[in-house]
């Protein structure tokens, strides 16, 4: 099992922004490995997805989030972290 940790940093209307948040949990298991995503953290909903179906590039989901909650990321870190 794993914590997904982002740093990231945009612009927005003069302000910068850099935020560290643990935005999911990853589960690997024999066949398969699925995320527990904060889809909306406000809000309390939390996504489940199976990246061997629905997301064979791993990148793509997250730039997905991201893409919900900031214009245009001037940076992005992502760092795995095992429980």
């Amino acid at each position: 099992m794993l914590i997904i940790r982002d740093e990231a940093s945009w612009q927005n209307n003069n302000s910068k922004w850099l935020i560290h948040s643990d935005i999911g949990i990853k589960i690997i298991l024999e066949d398969r490995e699925l995320v527990l995503l904060a889809h909306d953290s406000l809000a309390g909903l939390i996504k489940m997805i199976d990246l061997s179906e629905t997301y064979p590039d791993q990148s793509e989901l997250f730039e997905e989030y991201w893409s919900m909650k900031a214009d245009m990321l001037e940076s992005l870190k992502r760092e795995e972290i095992s429980l």
